[in-house]
């Protein structure tokens, strides 16, 4: 039986277009049902569950992850290990 999908978000919060961006992935998620975790501070100023990134067992939980504002750069994701699925993408993040 598969584990269901639980969306972990690692947001950049200093970067004021990644808290712009925070309400909408809410809304988003809700609307499309896929479950999604924010760290701890935050999740419940959002009203989702909230992870601990300094608690392994808490981070285990999540089944995909997706950083928002973290760098510049090039960003190459590769794998969703719950599912043993490789995907092979290249982005250029600016901004």
């Amino acid at each position: 039986m598969e584990k269901r999908l639980r969306l972990g978000v690692f947001p950049n919060l200093p970067k004021e277009k990644v808290r712009a961006l925070l309400p909408k992935l809410v809304e988003f998620c809700r609307a499309e049902e896929i479950p999604v975790v924010f760290p701890r501070e935050i999740a419940e100023s959002f009203g989702v569950p909230g992870y601990d990134q300094e608690d392994p067992g808490s981070l285990a939980q999540l089944s995909m992850a997706l950083t928002l504002g973290a760098w510049e750069g090039t960003v190459c994701p590769v794998m969703d290990a719950r599912r043993s699925q490789v995907y092979n993408a290249l982005f250029q993040v600016e901004n």
